[in-house]
C-alpha cells in the first residue's frame, strides 16, 4: 500500500505525538523520602538538643515488630495462594505507617521547644468572632451523658477508620489507595506540624478552665507539651508519641482524609461521613481544641486533596 504525501499529512494531524515524559518519583519512593528527610531532621535536632531518646513501653515496640513480622511471613510463605501474598504489601503499608507517625511524631515534639509566644488569646477571638461560646457548648454536651458518650466513640473511632482505609485496599489488592491516603497525611503533617511550632497553643480546655472536667486519660499530653515548651524536658520517648498539637486540628485533618479515601464505595461512604460529622462535633469537648482549629485542619485537608488531584489529573 501507497501512501501519498496529503494521506500522510492528514493522518499526522489526527495522531497526537507523544506526551513529554517528566521525571517523577513513584508514589511509595516519594513517602519514604518524606519519612527519611524528617527522620534527618529529627536526627540532627536530636544532637544539638539536650533532649535523650527513652524507651519506657518496649513491649509496645516488640508488638509493632511482631505484626511487622507476621505480615511479612504470611505474605512471602503464601506461594500457594495469591491473596495471601498481599499481606506482604500490609507489611509495608504497615511499615510506612509506624515510621511516618514516629518521625513526624517526634518533630512534633522538637517544634514545640522553639518555645514560641501561644496564640491561645488569638484563638478565643476569633472563635468569639464565629459566634462561639466554647464552655456553654462543652457544659451542655457533659450535662448529657448519652452525647458525651457518642462524642466519645465518634472522637476515638477516628484512628480506626484511618487503619480500615488502609487495611482494607490493600488485601483487597489496590495498595496504591492506601499508599495514595498516607501520602496525603504526609503532605498534611509537612504543614500541620511546622505551623504548631510556629504559632503554638496550649488548649481550649486549659484556657478555658475546664481541664478538671476531663478525664486523666485524655490529659497525658498536656505535661509533655509544658515541659517541652517550657525546656524542662531531659527525654523523649519515640514509641509512645502523644498528641500534643493544638493548631491546626490534625484529627480534623485525618478524619477528612480518611472519609475521602472512601469517597468510591457508594454504601460506606456515607456512613463515614457521619462518623466523621459527629467527630467534628466532638473535637472541641473530646479534643480540647478550638473551633478555629477544626477550620485549619479542614483548610489543610482540602489543600492536600486539592495537590493529590492535580498530580493525579496532571
Amino acid at each position: 500500500m501507497i501512501t501519498t504525501p496529503q494521506a500522510a499529512d492528514e493522518h499526522s494531524t489526527l495522531v497526537s505525538p507523544p506526551p513529554p515524559q517528566h521525571w517523577s518519583l513513584p508514589l511509595p519512593q516519594r513517602l519514604w523520602a518524606v519519612i527519611t528527610a524528617l527522620a534527618l531532621v529529627d536526627t540532627v535536632w536530636l544532637l544539638r538538643s539536650d533532649l535523650t531518646l527513652t524507651l519506657t513501653t518496649p513491649h509496645v515496640l516488640v508488638t509493632r515488630a511482631i505484626i511487622f513480622a507476621l505480615c511479612l511471613l504470611v505474605g512471602l510463605g503464601a506461594r500457594w495462594w495469591g491473596p495471601l501474598q498481599r499481606f506482604r504489601a500490609l507489611a509495608v503499608t504497615f511499615l510506612q505507617l509506624n515510621a511516618l507517625t514516629i518521625t513526624a511524631g517526634v518533630f512534633s515534639y522538637f517544634v514545640v521547644t522553639l518555645q514560641r509566644p501561644c496564640i491561645d488569646a488569638w484563638l478565643v477571638q476569633a472563635d468569639s468572632a464565629l459566634g462561639v461560646d466554647y464552655v456553654a457548648w462543652f457544659t451542655w454536651v457533659h450535662a448529657h451523658p448519652g452525647v458525651a458518650y457518642i462524642f466519645h466513640k465518634a472522637y476515638d473511632l477516628t484512628a480506626w477508620l484511618l487503619l480500615v482505609c488502609l487495611i482494607v485496599p490493600v488485601l483487597g489488592g489496590a495498595q496504591q489507595q492506601a499508599t495514595t491516603l498516607l501520602w496525603q497525611l504526609a503532605l498534611a503533617l509537612l504543614v500541620i506540624v511546622p505551623v504548631s511550632g510556629l504559632w503554638p497553643a496550649q488548649s481550649a480546655w486549659v484556657t478555658h478552665g475546664v481541664a478538671t472536667q476531663v478525664s486523666p486519660d485524655a490529659l497525658t499530653w498536656w505535661p509533655v507539651w509544658q515541659a517541652l515548651h517550657t525546656g524542662t524536658a531531659t527525654a523523649l520517648d519515640p514509641i509512645m508519641i502523644e498528641g500534643i498539637i493544638t493548631f491546626p486540628s490534625f484529627h480534623t485533618a485525618t478524619g477528612i482524609l480518611a472519609t475521602a479515601a472512601l469517597w468510591r464505595y457508594r454504601r460506606v461512604f456515607p456512613l463515614a461521613c457521619l462518623l466523621n460529622g459527629t467527630m467534628l462535633l466532638a473535637v472541641p469537648t473530646h479534643g480540647g481544641h478550638y473551633v478555629s482549629d477544626i477550620f485549619a485542619g479542614a483548610l489543610v485537608a482540602g489543600l492536600v486533596l486539592w495537590m493529590t488531584r492535580r498530580a493525579l489529573t496532571a
